[in-house]
């Protein structure tokens, strides 16, 4: 249980598989959290920011951590003035902002929680919030088929390839995973808007390996206006419906599409190199 609540913790420490796993910027002191007692390790840091967008960890699945705490508001949640819960329960609160966490000695506004290890049971654990219990928790995960096996083979195909020289081409690296490497000039925004897409039955990790890809991106739930049916041979469904926010991913960066997230990718100037891993949900 404690390594499922640290792969939580440190969703947010990195993104890029190249990058050195916590870097402390020089003059900083050293970080408050002892990871001598929990050291991190790329797999870790993956899976974390896996369960960190997966609304597994609610009692109804339909919140995540990413619900309240928005990549694209710094982490915070900014569209409404109290952060809203499952079942659309208004909390007492707005979350805030997520950063250097490992810095921190207290967590929650109040300074209630004192280590991070434990900080996610407070909102897994609240009624209005996830209303979910840890042990139910990991009880979903064990029995999730995706996790295990996919995922583990997911990242490891990342790491084993060497992508910048990859040729581009579709290829299955297991039962429900298959690989897309692309190499194709960036879409005026207008022209990616045109397939602003979701999919039902996969889950898309989207690395960009070269170039800037700028990408728009909207809560399923708030989107109303539907582009034709749903294609399922393709597993396709677009929307008419505007982004609420666009990101940028570079050399080694990815995302993370759930069947709730509606994106529209390859934005940008020049050659945009990406990986697409299709993980069968």
């Amino acid at each position: 249980m404690k390594y499922i609540l640290f792969c939580c913790c440190v969703a947010l420490c990195a993104f890029n598989h190249n990058l050195e796993l916590l870097p402390v910027p020089k003059g900083w002191d050293t970080p408050t959290y002892n990871f001598n007692n929990n050291p991190l390790s790329y797999q870790a840091i993956q899976l974390g920011r896996a369960l960190f967008y997966d609304p597994i960890l609610s009692r109804n699945n339909t919140i995540s951590c990413a619900s309240c705490h928005s990549q694209f508001n710094a982490f915070a949640h900014a569209d409404h003035a109290l952060s809203h819960g499952i079942d659309d329960s208004i909390g007492t609160r707005n979350a805030p902002a997520l950063m250097n966490l490992a810095w921190q000695p207290v967590f929650m506004w109040d300074g209630a929680i004192h280590h991070l290890d434990v900080q996610p049971l407070a909102p897994i654990h609240n009624p209005i919030e996830m209303d979910e219990n840890i042990q139910h928790v990991v009880v979903k995960l064990r029995q999730s088929a995706v996790y295990p096996p996919l995922f583990a083979k997911a990242f490891g195909y990342i790491q084993q390839t060497d992508l910048a020289n990859a040729a581009d081409g579709k290829s299955d690296i297991a039962e429900g995973l298959k690989a897309i490497i692309s190499k194709a000039p960036g879409k005026t925004k207008e022209t990616s808007l045109e397939k602003f897409e979701c999919h039902n039955k996969n889950i898309d990790i989207q690395l960009c390996i070269s170039g800037t890809e700028t990408i728009g991106w909207k809560p399923r739930e708030k989107c109303v206006t539907p582009n034709g049916g749903y294609n399922e041979e393709k597993d396709v469904q677009l929307y008419h419906d505007a982004p609420d926010t666009f990101f940028q991913l570079t050399d080694g960066q990815f995302a993370i599409f759930f069947p709730e997230d509606v994106h529209a990718p390859m934005i940008g100037e020049g050659t945009i190199k990406k990986l697409v891993i299709k993980v069968k949900a």
